[in-house]
Formats: structure tokens, C-alpha cells, sequence
């Protein structure tokens, strides 16, 4: 899911050297980066992409932190139907870099369209290893052309205590990018995406450990139209050539188990204005 723009105080703070968005840089000085990236070295190895089939998704997830999978055609329609028929209010969120994120409420063909996503879809009840609970739906709105976001997570909880569906109702490839295997949190390629993804003026750290990564292959483009990833996985929403109109939702799911205040801390990360107050949804028998 995107993240949020941060608020006035965080916004002060991100203008300055060590903490600016790197997205949001015009261009970096070949010859800094060179140097950076030499300083900065290459990142350790990720897990091998072809260890794992798509196909076991559960596998999939604890060994990446996301999977594509196929789209069920019924689902779209009910997904598409049902945000057809929501109202275009102003309960947005402003998200990143001309995104922003439309939060959706439970109506009843929703509701009925998520629910039975979830039930038939087991592997996301055995990832998380719970019951799941709907925090909420976004439908993402891109204003603009506009750059990539900055590396982030979208909860500090740790693994497997949310998972996330992103679906693209048009069948579009998401491009959403993952850095596979950060969602272990104590991995070292997850210390060294938080040594160096913020940035100075003389020191891009950022745009050369992005380069590192997309050379090294541990940073991924998600080519489907449908994944399903564990929040806590390190990941940007992709770089838009131009405006996208809506219809890409995400669908953050999370432990039912989890404390109200852990709950309320991971839809303020996302800033889902609008909780789902829906009963748990239970594994399928």
C-alpha cells in the first residue's frame, strides 16, 4: 500500500539533507553517485527468486514477503461492480508523490466482494496464521506522471501480522517494487535498506542503493495484475508516466488477535480513515 505523506512536523524535517525524499530529486550528480555506491558497496543476497513456485503462495510469502498470483475473473467483476457503485467523497488520503489514496466504505456489495475474496482465498488465513480482520480498502489515484516512492514498510510490527491484497481492476501489471526478503525484519538486507535509504546532498545513499538493488536483481517490479504481500516487506509504489484514474485497490488485512492500539497504529501508517467494523473473517472449513 502507498505510504502517507508525512505531516507538517515530519514534512519540516524530510526537507532537510539527511532526510529528503530522493524521489523527489530532479538529479543526482553522476559522479556522487558512483562514489556513493562505492562507499555503500552492494547489498547482501536475497533470497533466490526461482527457490520458491508462485503457485505455493503461503512458501512464497514467508521466503519473499509477497506473491503474484492470478485474479479470479467473478472476483473483479464483484470488485468493480461494488466500486462502481462508492461514493466519490473527500475521505482521501494524500499519499506520496501525486497519489492519493481513496478510502473506501463498507457497503454491502463491498463487503460482500471482499469477504468472499478472503474465504476463498485460505492461504492469506495461513500466512498470517489467524483470523483476519478488513482495516480497510484503498483505491489508488494518480493525479500525474510523477517518480517513484521512497523505500518504506507499511506498519513497524513485524511479519505476519497483516497481509495485504493489491488488485488492478483493469488488468494492469501493478509495478509495484519489493526488496525480497525484508519482511524478517532482523535479515541483513533489511539493515542495510535502513542504513541507506535516506539521503544527503553530497551523499545520495538512496538512488545508489536503489541502483545496487535493481543490479543485484533483490529488487523486484511485481509484473501481475494481482499479488498479495506482507506490509512489513520493504517496497515503493513504481514511477506513473502519466495519471491512473483509479481502480488499483488495496486490501489490508490484518490479524484479529492483534491489541486495538496495534490495529489503530497500522491504519494511521496508511492513514485508512475509515476502519472496517466488520467481524473477523474465519479460514473456510
Amino acid at each position: 500500500m502507498a505510504a502517507r505523506r508525512p505531516r507538517d512536523g515530519a514534512a519540516v524535517a524530510a526537507a532537510s539533507d539527511e532526510n529528503a525524499n530522493p524521489c523527489k530529486k530532479a538529479r543526482v550528480d553522476d559522479d556522487a553517485l558512483r562514489k556513493t555506491m562505492a562507499t555503500i558497496g552492494p547489498p547482501p543476497a536475497a533470497p533466490d527468486p526461482a527457490a520458491v513456485p508462485t503457485t505455493d503462495v503461503v512458501r512464497h510469502l514467508e521466503t519473499h514477503g509477497y506473491c503474484p498470483i492470478q485474479s479470479d475473473a467473478s472476483t473483479v467483476d464483484a470488485l468493480r461492480a461494488a466500486l462502481a457503485d462508492a461514493a466519490d467523497d473527500d475521505n482521501a488520503s494524500v499519499l506520496q508523490n501525486d497519489r492519493r489514496g481513496r478510502n473506501l466504505p463498507a457497503t454491502p456489495a463491498l463487503r460482500h466482494a471482499v469477504v468472499a475474496l478472503i474465504e476463498r482465498s485460505p492461504f492469506l488465513h495461513d500466512y498470517v496464521g489467524d483470523d483476519l480482520r478488513v482495516q480497510g480498502v484503498q483505491d489508488i489515484v494518480v493525479s500525474k506522471a510523477c517518480p517513484p516512492q521512497e523505500i518504506h514498510r507499511d506498519h513497524q510490527l513485524g511479519a505476519k501480522k497483516a497481509i495485504v491484497v493489491a488488485i488492478s481492476l483493469d488488468g494492469s501489471p501493478l509495478g509495484t517494487e519489493v526488496i525480497r526478503g525484508t519482511h524478517a525484519g532482523d535479515d541483513e538486507l533489511s539493515s542495510y535498506v535502513a542504513r541507506n535509504r535516506y539521503s544527503s546532498k553530497r551523499a545520495p545513499k538512496a538512488a545508489a542503493m536503489i541502483q545496487h538493488l535493481q543490479q543485484s536483481g533483490a529488487m523486484t517490479a511485481v509484473q501481475t495484475s494481482c499479488m498479495v504481500y506482507d506490509p512489513f516487506l520493504y517496497h515503493r509504489g513504481a514511477a506513473s508516466a502519466g495519471p491512473k484514474t483509479g481502480g488499483r485497490l488495496f486490501i489490508m488485512l490484518c490479524a484479529s488477535s492483534l491489541s486495538a492500539d496495534d490495529q489503530k497504529a497500522m491504519r494511521s501508517t496508511n492513514d485508512i480513515k475509515r476502519a472496517w467494523k466488520i467481524p473477523p473473517v474465519a479460514r473456510a472449513v
